[in-house]
C-alpha cells in the first residue's frame, strides 16, 4: 500500500482526514517522458512542465474545498510506507503551499525526489531494483495546526507493543519529523492507560484521545502504526499513517529470578532445567484442579519457568496469568509477590473484568478454600506417609543393576506415584502464602507499621525438620569432641583417610553407624541440593567428614532463640479485645502452614536426591558403552533426549557431540552476567535483556532490603560467593548474593545475615528466623557494595544495613 491508499482507507473508515486528491502516477510518467535521459534529480528539477500537464495539476487542486487557503503536497511512491520499507524522509513533501506557481514547483520537486541521492542510497541498501518507481502525489488541504506530531502504537526504540509513544510540538510538526526539534514525548500504557512523561504541549485528555485513535488505526491495518496528526480547533486530524518498519516482535516476557535463585543459582544444566520445568507444570496443574480450575492453557503451565543463558528464571507473566484464573486476583498477586520476593509488581491487567463477576465467583471459591483448609492437616499426614513408603521402596533398590529400560520404567512410576501426588505440598504452599500475607497485613495495620513483627511471631517454632540435619551434625560433633581418639581421627588433614578408617576399623563401629544413618536420612541436604548435576553427601561422604570436623572444632551450638518469639508475642497485649481472637487465629494457622510447608519441602530435597541416583546409574552405563565420554555428561542432555534415546525415538544419535556443544555453551554462559529481573520481546534469544530493577533508595546512607527477623547488631562483614567447605564465621555478619538450604550449617556461627536475593518465605530465612538470627534479604547490589572486613550495622526489623567504613 502507498501513502495515498492508506489515506483512502482511513477516510473510508471514518477518521478525520483533511480533504485530499491524488495526482495519478501516469502524470508523473508523462513528465518523465518529456525529459532527456538519463533522468536525474537535477535534470528533473530544471525541466519545464508542459502546459497541458501543468493545467491538469491545477485543475486537480481546485477540486479541494481548501478552506484554509494552503495545501500540503506529499509524495506517494509505490512501496512507500509499506510493511517492509517505509522510505520515511526519503522523498520530498512540502507544507503551506500557496498559489499555482508554488503548487507546480512543489509537485515537480516531489517527482524529482524519486531520483535523489537519499532514495537511490536507500534502494541500494535494501537491495531494491534501480528502475524508476511509480510516483503519485497527494494534494491535501492544510490544517492550521495548533499542535502536531506523531503517535507510534508500539515503542519504536524498545519494540515494546505495550506502550504507545506520542511526540508532539506546538504548530506544524515538520521540524519535529525532520529531527530539528525534540518536542515532548509521552508514553501511554495500552493496558492501564497510564501516561508517563512530561506534559506541556498536549494535555491528558488529548493524549488519551490520540492513543485511542491510534489504536483504532492499528486495528484497521492489522499491525503497529506510525501516525502523523495535527490538532486544530479542538479536533484531531490524521495526516497519514504507515506501518512501523522496526520489527515489533510482539509477545513480551518478564523474567525474574526472585527466590528461585535460592534453589537454582548460577548456570544450571539442561537436565535439571527440563526436569523442574515438567515438574512445575505437573504440580501447578494439580493445584489449579484443587482450586476448581480444570481447563488451563498448557502454554502457561509449560512456561512457568524460563531458561536464559543457562539461568533459571520465573516467567512471571505466566504466573500472573495462572493466578488470574482464581478469584481475588489482586490480593493473591500481592501474597504471591511477597512469597517469591518479587521487587516490582507487573502492571498487567488480569483477573475478572467486573467487581460483580469477581464477587459471584468468590463466594463458592471461599467455600472450597474452607474445606481445603480444614482438611489440610489430614492431607499433609497422608502425603508424608505415602511419600515415606514410596521413597523407602525405591531406596532399597539397586539402580546400578537395572537396564536403561528398567530405569525408564522406574522413573515413570516414581513420577506418577510421587510427583503426581503433590497436592498436599502445593496446597500448603498456597495457604502459607495467604496466611503469611494476612498476618503481615494485620500486624502492620493493628500493631507495627513497616516493622518485622509478623516475622518474629513465626520464629522459634522448634518443630522444623529442616533443623534436624544441623542438630544431628552438632550431636556427632559433640561425640567427636568428647572422645580424644575420635578428635584425633577427625583432625587428620585428609577427610578421605578419616572416612577409610571409620569404614575399616571396628572400634569406630558405633560412630560409623550414626554416620551412615545421617547419610541415609539427610545425605541429600547439601549446597545446591536441587541441582541434579551437583554431588551431595551421599555421592561424596568425605564432605560430611569435613562438616563434622569443622563443627567439632568451631563448636557453634546455637539451635534456636525463643526470646525473639516471646518478645513479639508480648506485643499482642496491645491489640484491642475484638482484634485478639482474629489475630491469634490467623497467627495459629500461619505457624501451622509455615511449619508444614518447610517440612514438606524436605520431601522435594529427598526426591531430587533419588533422581540423582537414577541419572548417575544411567550415566555410568552410557559412559561404559561409549555413548557418553564420562558419566556426568548425562546432565548436559534434556530429560526427553535421554528417554528418547532409550525408547528409539531420538532425532540425534551423536550425544557426545551434543554434550560437547552444551559444555561449551555452559562455559560461555558462566562468563555473562544477567540482571535479576529483565524483559524481552518476541523471540527471547534474539532480543537484548532490559534490566528492570532500579537501584534501591538509600536510608540514611544504608542499604535497603526486606527485614525478616528483628535484631540490631554490628559486626565485621564476611562476603561469601560460594561454599566449598564449612567455615567458622566467628561472629561475623554473613554477606552473600544468594543462599540455599545447604548454607544452614554456616548460620549458627554468624552474628547476622545479609542476602542480596531471596524472599521472606525462602528456606534460608525460615531457618535463620528459627535460630533467632537477624536477617535481611533482597538487598540490591549488596555484594558489589560491601567488602569482607567492612564494619556493618544491620537492623533486621527495619530491613536496613549501614556500612561503617
Amino acid at each position: 500500500m502507498s501513502k495515498a491508499s492508506h489515506l483512502h482507507a482511513l477516510q473510508a473508515a471514518g477518521f478525520a482526514v483533511p480533504a485530499f486528491v491524488v495526482l495519478p502516477s501516469d502524470l508523473y510518467e508523462s513528465f518523465l517522458a518529456t525529459t532527456a535521459p538519463p533522468a536525474t534529480w537535477r535534470a528533473l528539477r530544471a525541466a519545464s512542465l508542459p502546459p497541458p500537464l501543468a493545467q491538469k495539476i491545477i485543475q486537480a487542486a481546485r477540486q479541494l474545498p481548501n478552506p484554509y487557503g494552503a495545501l500540503a503536497v506529499r509524495s506517494s511512491a509505490s512501496g512507500e510506507d509499506s510493511v517492509r520499507y517505509s522510505f520515511a524522509g526519503q522523498f520530498d513533501s512540502f507544507l503551506d503551499v500557496r498559489g499555482d506557481d508554488g503548487l507546480l514547483a512543489a509537485v515537480q520537486a516531489c517527482w524529482a525526489s524519486a531520483f535523489g541521492d537519499r532514495v537511490l542510497a536507500y534502494r541500494a541498501q535494501h537491495g531494491l531494483p534501480s528502475r524508476p518507481i511509480e510516483m503519485e502525489v497527494i494534494l491535501q488541504a492544510m490544517v492550521p495546526a495548533e499542535k502536531s506530531g506523531v503517535a507510534f502504537t508500539a515503542d519504536p526504540a524498545t519494540r515494546d507493543p505495550r506502550w504507545l509513544v506520542i511526540s508532539a510540538t506546538a504548530g506544524l510538526g515538520d521540524k519535529l519529523l525532520q529531527g530539528q526539534e525534540e518536542g515532548e514525548t509521552v508514553r501511554v500504557n495500552r493496558d492501564t492507560g497510564e501516561i508517563a512523561g512530561e506534559r506541556g504541549v498536549l494535555n491528558d485528555s488529548e493524549i488519551t484521545a490520540l492513543a485511542a485513535t491510534a489504536r483504532k488505526i492499528e486495528a484497521l491495518f492489522g499491525r503497529p502504526q506510525d501516525v502523523e496528526f495535527a490538532v486544530a480547533g479542538g479536533q484531531v486530524f490524521i495526516l497519514q499513517a504507515r506501518p512501523i518498519t522496526v520489527p515489533i516482535f510482539g509477545q513480551p516476557a518478564l523474567w525474574d529470578n526472585a527466590n528461585i535463585t535460592e534453589s537454582y543459582s548460577g548456570v544450571t544444566t539442561p537436565l535439571t532445567f527440563t526436569v523442574i520445568r515438567g515438574a512445575y507444570a505437573q504440580v501447578y496443574r494439580q493445584f489449579l484442579a484443587l482450586m476448581g480450575v480444570n481447563q488451563v492453557d498448557e502454554g502457561i503451565l509449560r512456561n512457568l519457568l524460563g531458561f536464559y543463558q543457562g539461568r533459571v528464571y520465573y516467567q512471571l507473566l505466566n504466573w500472573y496469568r495462572a493466578l488470574a484464573l482464581l478469584p481475588a486476583f489482586r490480593q493473591n498477586r500481592r501474597f504471591m509477590e511477597q512469597m517469591m520476593g518479587v521487587k516490582q509488581p507487573s502492571g498487567e491487567r488480569l483477573g475478572r473484568a467486573s467487581v460483580a463477576g469477581e464477587a459471584l465467583a468468590l463466594l463458592p471459591w471461599l467455600g472450597r478454600m474452607l474445606i481445603l483448609h480444614v482438611t489440610s492437616q489430614r492431607r499433609v499426614q497422608e502425603f508424608s506417609d505415602h511419600f515415606t513408603a514410596v521413597l523407602a521402596e525405591y531406596q532399597a533398590q539397586d539402580f546400578a543393576a537395572m537396564s536403561a529400560h528398567q530405569l525408564r520404567a522406574a522413573y515413570l512410576d516414581l513420577e506418577t506415584r510421587l510427583l503426581g501426588n503433590w497436592q498436599a505440598p502445593i496446597l500448603t504452599d498456597f495457604f502459607a502464602m495467604v496466611f503469611f500475607g494476612v498476618l503481615r497485613g494485620l500486624s502492620e495495620r493493628w500493631l507495627e507499621r513497616g516493622g518485622s513483627l509478623h516475622n518474629d511471631l513465626l520464629a522459634g517454632d522448634g518443630a522444623l525438620e529442616s533443623l534436624e540435619p544441623l542438630r544431628q551434625v552438632q550431636t556427632l560433633a559433640r561425640q567427636v569432641r568428647a572422645d580424644p581418639r575420635l578428635r584425633d581421627l577427625f583432625a587428620r588433614p585428609d577427610p578421605a583417610e578419616t572416612l577409610a578408617a571409620l569404614r575399616s576399623q571396628s572400634e569406630w563401629s558405633t560412630f560409623q553407624a550414626a554416620f551412615d544413618d545421617y547419610l541415609r536420612r539427610y545425605g541429600d541436604r547439601w549446597f545446591n541440593e536441587l541441582k541434579l548435576e551437583e554431588p551431595n553427601l551421599r555421592d561424596e561422604p568425605t564432605r560430611l567428614v569435613g562438616l563434622i570436623a569443622a563443627t567439632a572444632e568451631h563448636n557453634p551450638e546455637t539451635t534456636g532463640q525463643p526470646a525473639v518469639r516471646a518478645k513479639a508475642e508480648a506485643r499482642l497485649s496491645d491489640l484491642k479485645r475484638w482484634q485478639r481472637p482474629v489475630f491469634r487465629w490467623v497467627l495459629k494457622h500461619a505457624r501451622r502452614h509455615m511449619r508444614n510447608r518447610e517440612n514438606m519441602r524436605f520431601a522435594r530435597t529427598r526426591l531430587f536426591g533419588l533422581l540423582r541416583v537414577f541419572f548417575n546409574a544411567l550415566g555410568r552405563q552410557w559412559a561404559e558403552a561409549g555413548v557418553l565420554e564420562r558419566p556426568t555428561d548425562i546432565y548436559y542432555l534434556t530429560v526427553n533426549e535421554i528417554w528418547e534415546f532409550v525408547e528409539g525415538t531420538a532425532t540425534t544419535l551423536n550425544l557426545r557431540g551434543l554434550v560437547d556443544l552444551r559444555r561449551a555453551e555452559y562455559s560461555d554462559h558462566k562468563a555473562v552476567p544477567l540482571p535479576d529481573r529483565f524483559e524481552t520481546l518476541g523471540l527471547p534469544y534474539l532480543d537484548t535483556p532490559r534490566d528492570l530493577l532500579a537501584a534501591e533508595p538509600a536510608v540514611d546512607g544504608g542499604l535497603r532490603g526486606v527485614g525478616c527477623c528483628s535484631g540490631r547488631v554490628t559486626g565485621r562483614a564476611r562476603v561469601m560467593h560460594e561454599i566449598t567447605g564449612i567455615v567458622d564465621l566467628a561472629g561475623d555478619i554473613l554477606v552473600a548474593e544468594r543462599t540455599d538450604p545447604g548454607w544452614v550449617f554456616l548460620f549458627p556461627s554468624a552474628l547476622g545475615i545479609l542476602i542480596e536475593r531471596g524472599s521472606p518465605l525462602s528456606h534460608s530465612v525460615i531457618i535463620a528466623r528459627e535460630l533467632g538470627k537477624p536477617i535481611i534479604v533482597n538487598i540490591r547490589g549488596l555484594t558489589a557494595r560491601v567488602r569482607t572486613g567492612d564494619v556493618v550495622e544491620m537492623d533486621g526489623a527495619l530491613g536496613v544495613a549501614w556500612v561503617r567504613k
